[in-house]
């Protein structure tokens, strides 16, 4: 899977198979990422931090484009957490 030795892996998932969130994010980390985020669109997103899983909802919108949409998460995410945010559970 090509994530071995990352701190954070991220991957997406369509709304529809939202409940392979924990599956997917928990395969991330057996294959060596320290944890994994996987945004689910419309659905929210799902972290395994630490061995804790952490979701958490998107807000209700209607999106014009989602164009760059999971890149703007990624930068959010990372921005919040190196400047020492927690995930919430």
């Amino acid at each position: 899977l090509g994530v071995e030795g990352l701190t954070l892996a991220f991957a997406s998932l369509p709304e529809k198979q939202a409940d392979r969130a924990k599956a997917r994010a928990a395969e991330l980390v057996s294959h060596g990422a320290m944890g994994a985020v996987i945004t689910l669109g419309a659905m929210g997103s799902l972290a395994l931090i630490g061995g804790q899983t952490h979701r958490a909802n998107a807000p209700s919108i209607t999106p014009i484009d989602t164009t760059g949409a999971g890149d703007a998460y990624i930068a959010g995410f990372l921005t919040a957490r190196l400047n020492g945010a927690d995930v919430p559970m």
